[in-house]
């Protein structure tokens, strides 16, 4: 009922937490409930992985406040969370949008990358990882590296992240190269049936729309007979949109 902060060593692991003795009481501590420090980040539900993660923990000192007690139920829950909640709210009132942080990556998934930042819990999307076009996010960061990270949104307990705003746009350098009515080389990197991109400098992307392909009079052109994956081309620059980052190009 005080709320008070006590120390704790679990004995055991399972999937779905770990289990403490407390002046002779058995109790859980959910997985849920552990700080963004302790949380198993892994790729997937590899629950193995997960149980592994968790045995390390067995054994440790952990800070904990109770959750829930029931004596009927003979229920007692732990949570590492609310221990360390008031400290985290202190350490989050000291940061802002737009400030760079170190962290050190806890978990690379399909989606991006978990950071943990003194303790607080930041994601940097997939979009937010590097100027290129990512694919897969374990390409480019891996769980145990130290990263340096700007800080793109604070949400409650959690900071979005961002690797690729610390460096230099790629794009805006080499946009200044090429001028509307330039012809180009170009390499196509992607078909569909509104036309195709077009890869021009390693950091940008164009787009050459199917009424720019040169069909007769109205008729429409399909562009998976008149390109081929990879192939090199020449187009004329037609538009160019700093603001939306968008490049127009003409076959014709």
């Amino acid at each position: 009922q005080a709320g008070e902060i006590i120390e704790v060593v679990p004995a055991d692991a399972n999937r779905g937490g770990l289990l403490v003795e407390l002046e002779g009481i058995r109790g859980f501590l959910p997985v849920s409930q552990l700080s963004a420090e302790h949380y198993p980040r892994v790729s997937g539900a590899d629950k193995d992985e997960i149980l592994q993660k968790l045995n390390a923990l067995c054994g440790q000192t952990i800070r904990v406040r109770i959750l829930d007690v029931n004596r009927k139920e003979n229920k007692l829950i732990f949570s590492e969370k609310e221990a360390v909640k008031d400290d985290m709210q202190s350490r989050l009132s000291e940061l802002k949008v737009g400030d760079s942080v170190e962290g050190v990556v806890t978990g690379v998934i399909d989606f991006g990358a978990f950071v943990n930042v003194s303790g607080i819990e930041g994601l940097i999307h997939i979009s937010e990882i590097s100027w290129e076009r990512v694919e897969d996010p374990r390409k480019y960061v891996k769980t145990g590296e130290k990263v340096t990270a700007k800080i793109i949104a604070i949400d409650k307990d959690r900071l979005s992240l961002s690797l690729k705003q610390l460096q230099e746009d790629p794009w805006l350098k080499d946009v200044d190269t090429i001028a509307k009515g330039d012809t180009v080389d170009g390499t196509i990197t992607r078909i569909t049936p509104f036309g195709a991109f077009v890869q021009i400098t390693p950091a940008i992307e164009a787009l050459v729309h199917v009424s720019e392909l040169g069909g007769k009079g109205d008729e429409a052109v399909d562009p998976e007979k008149i390109f081929k994956l990879h192939e090199k081309k020449q187009f004329k620059v037609l538009e160019i949109d700093k603001d939306s980052r968008k490049i127009a190009l003409s076959l014709k």
